[in-house]
């Protein structure tokens, strides 16, 4: 069954219908106020990213002593998209590879 919630507006009055409620982060207005809960930061930036080189070097070594399963190594590949506009998966994951294999007496 789903949950609805009539909202009012506290700086105009208008009336938002919001179903679910409890599982949403945040509920604006109309007008643009905030009804409930706390919206994200504005845009990053453009000196600030959430992963860098060094975060990719320590991933990579992290990924490496933790003995990471391939499937684990792969959803967190997947997981750390996003995070730089310069990640890449495949890079992640073959830079991953060939330091395990450096590590291992391989190449």
């Amino acid at each position: 069954m789903i949950m609805s919630e009539d909202i009012e507006c506290w700086h105009c009055g208008e009336i938002t219908d919001c179903e679910e409620p409890e599982n949403l982060i945040m509920i604006q207005c109309s007008c643009g106020k905030t009804l409930k809960g706390q919206a994200y930061p504005q845009t990053l930036s453009y000196k600030t990213t959430l992963f860098t080189k060094r975060h990719f070097e320590w991933m990579v070594n992290m990924a490496l002593h933790t003995s990471m399963t391939k499937a684990q190594c792969d959803k967190l590949s997947h997981l750390l998209e996003g995070t730089n506009e310069n990640y890449d998966a495949s890079r992640f994951r073959s830079t991953l590879t060939l330091t395990r294999n450096k590590n291992s007496g391989g190449i």
